[in-house]
This record gives structure tokens, C-alpha cells and sequence, in this order.
């Protein structure tokens, strides 16, 4: 994965009073949200929605025109991925499902 911050990949950081509370890490190659992690204690602020947004948008701008990502079945992730329009398509690849995300033109 390192090296694909070279060519393909980039990520994102949160950070509050020089710490790192979140991040995200998007593959423009693989069309995918890679990861989106924030820290419990930083939840509800926003800062999961703006990660979320640089990632995607960072997406499109790269011509990706149909997002994925997976995460937990039944999970507060999945929740938060519904409400901000992803949609679970199947089962992911081990004991996860699959959301996608039509990316505006």
C-alpha cells in the first residue's frame, strides 16, 4: 500500500491540538475507499463526513465514476455510509458488505 501513495493512492488526516484523530486513505486505481477511521472520542463532529468527502471527491476529480468501499454488516460505519448515500450491494470479499457510490459527473 506505501508505495501506492506514489502513483495511485492518497490520504487525509484530522488532526486536533497536533494530534491525529482520523484519516482516510482513497485508490483512484481500485476505484475504493480504502479506509476511514476516526477516533471513538471524535465521533459526531464531522470530521468522518469531511474525511469522507475529500476521499471521494478526490475520487472523481481522478475520473473514478462508481466508488466502493466495505465495512461491517449492521455497523454504525454502515449507517453512516447509508446516510451520506452509499449503497450496499452484496456481500465484500471476507464477513464484510459492499457499498458503492455513483460519483457526480
Amino acid at each position: 500500500m506505501a508505495a501506492s501513495f506514489l502513483t495511485t493512492a492518497k490520504g487525509w488526516v484530522a488532526e486536533y491540538d497536533s494530534e491525529i484523530v482520523g484519516f482516510s486513505i482513497a485508490d483512484r486505481e481500485e476505484a475504493t475507499v480504502f479506509a476511514l477511521f476516526i477516533l471513538p472520542e471524535f465521533e459526531g463532529r464531522g470530521i468522518g463526513s469531511r474525511l469522507l468527502d475529500l476521499a471521494v471527491d478526490w475520487l472523481g476529480t481522478n475520473g473514478v465514476a462508481r466508488a466502493w468501499l466495505t465495512t461491517g454488516p449492521n455497523t454504525k460505519a454502515a449507517r453512516f455510509y447509508v446516510r451520506r448515500g452509499w449503497v450496499m450491494v452484496g456481500p465484500g470479499t471476507y464477513s464484510d458488505d459492499r457499498y458503492e457510490l455513483t460519483l457526480p459527473d
